[in-house]
């Protein structure tokens, strides 16, 4: 073949090399209901270390807060005689530190703390009369700021909150009812679902509205773009502008989250969003993107740790790290629950296909032959020259 045809072959080899295909991802089990755990977590949550954190029960009896990154686990908190139960999806950040609510006898709210594995401080105690009651649940960022939204004593109407172990300050009113769940992101913007109405971003001084929503909880980035479900029943992301589409039911999704009042999304700070939707083919899936098959993270039917996937939950707001890493829970057909992290395999780097396009090339044009020697490797072979790529 002439120069010039390999050339136009090279072109066409790295043109397919390159093209965008479906991810691959490595599943990591963080924890099962097989071992030490009866029950686990159906909202777990990830930091950009990999960690996952989680609620748990014993098998023995008990509960309790806990972090893994697939390896041991970390018990963050656990029942002490007065703390006998605690809620289910823990905040965590990128330190380790995880917020959590506790509760006493006939499941009363005792207060909001803070937590790594070692010590344990107060967000807020609700040991004294008064104060607030109706906590929700509060999530953290890296500053160690809590958000969480409760009803001042003798009052009817849900407040969102930000605190650190001091006084808590006041960020906004749920007008006429309480907020549909909130996010955080590392400069203390809170994104809030006002009463399924509006999304609204806010720091205690400014705030400003992003557009209807449904009922679920949106999620904000370090850069202010906030993904929520939007009244069509569409996700979308925004900044304060104009709403960018992520994906909609005009193609192979058929709904979001589990319906029209639990749309599940999350966003990183590259603005890659993460979502659980429904499909119009039957069964459900964990996505990042409109195309079903090459944004598909795990799916209804895929094999998973020996068994088969029955279903999958996906929660809100911490659920996608900066890596492109999604926690969730999935149930199999072994009778299994299993908390899992998932991880993008990297492509091959721009640099590696441009080489092995060279390669290419120089064997057709005779430059270098191929040669299989001993063993697995195969090594290209230079007419009286070190193999391509070779360093020796």
């Amino acid at each position: 073949m002439t120069c010039q045809g390999w050339i136009a072959v090279l072109s066409l080899a790295v043109a397919g090399l390159t093209q965008a295909e479906a991810s691959s991802y490595t599943y990591t089990l963080i924890a099962d209901n097989t071992g030490s755990f009866s029950a686990l977590d159906s909202a777990p949550t990830l930091n950009n270390a990999g960690t996952v954190a989680f609620w748990g029960s014993y098998a023995a009896g008990g509960e309790g807060i806990f972090t893994s990154g697939g390896g041991a686990v970390t018990t963050i908190a656990a029942g002490d005689g007065v703390t006998t139960s605690f809620a289910a999806m823990p905040s965590i950040n990128d330190a380790g530190t995880v917020a959590f609510i506790t509760k006493g006898d006939f499941g009363y709210i005792r207060g909001i703390f803070t937590g790594d594995g070692g010590s344990t401080s107060a967000v807020y105690t609700n040991y004294a009369f008064g104060g607030y009651s109706g906590f929700s649940l509060p999530v953290i960022n890296n500053s160690g700021t809590v958000a969480l939204s409760a009803i001042p004593y003798k009052q009817g109407t849900y407040h969102l909150l930000v605190g650190n172990g001091g006084p808590l300050t006041d960020l906004a009113t749920g007008p006429g009812g309480q907020f549909f769940g909130f996010s955080i992101n590392d400069f203390g913007l809170v994104a809030v679902n006002i009463v399924g109405t509006s999304v609204t971003v806010s720091d205690g001084t400014t705030s400003s509205n992003f557009g209807s929503v449904l009922y679920n909880r949106p999620a904000i980035n370090n850069s202010g773009t906030v993904a929520f479900g939007a009244y069509d029943g569409s996700l979308v992301f925004g900044s304060g502008g104009p709403l960018t589409l992520v994906a909609d039911t005009t193609g192979a999704y058929a709904a979001f989250g589990f319906g029209y009042y639990a749309v599940a999304v999350s966003i990183n700070d590259a603005g890659i969003v993460a979502f659980r939707a429904e499909l119009d083919a039957g069964g459900a899936g964990i996505f990042t993107g409109p195309d079903a098959v090459a944004d598909k993270v795990i799916a209804v039917g895929d094999t998973l740790f020996g068994s088969t996937v029955t279903n999958l939950v996906f929660a809100s707001g911490e659920q996608l790290n900066d890596a492109g890493s999604v926690a969730f829970v999935a149930y199999l057909a072994d009778g299994r629950q299993v908390i899992v992290r998932a991880d993008v395999i990297p492509e091959p780097s721009t640099f590696a296909l441009v080489g092995l396009a060279l390669c290419v090339f120089l064997a057709g044009a005779g430059v270098v032959t191929w040669i299989q020697p001993v063993g697995a490797r195969r090594a290209f072979r230079a007419n009286g020259r070190r193999p391509c790529g070779d360093a020796s």
